[in-house]
């Protein structure tokens, strides 16, 4: 079974309306599905109400591509990662 690795998301405007979406780059997706062979997760940018201790029970990974948003988000949710087994690469 192929591992599950979330990849954070960042929060940007698109379209003529400038709806708010969320998204991770296209890089970090190919290299989670063809370096590591693993199933890409992309986790939203909502900040607390993301449950990130929830996500990273059911995470075998990863990517913090939104590297502040993510780190700032796992502190406050009180996780510590690499007591608990996660890799994160």
């Amino acid at each position: 079974m192929k591992p599950l690795i979330g990849i954070s998301c960042c929060s940007k405007q698109f379209g003529v309306f400038g709806m708010p979406n969320h998204a991770a780059s296209d890089t970090y997706v190919r290299a989670t599905d063809q370096v590591v062979h693993g199933v890409p997760v992309l986790i939203p940018a909502s900040g607390p109400a993301a449950c990130c201790e929830t996500l990273l029970d059911r995470l075998d990974g990863f990517v913090a591509a939104a590297i502040l948003a993510a780190i700032f988000g796992l502190l406050r949710a009180g996780v510590d990662g690499a007591a608990r087994g996660l890799m994160v690469w």
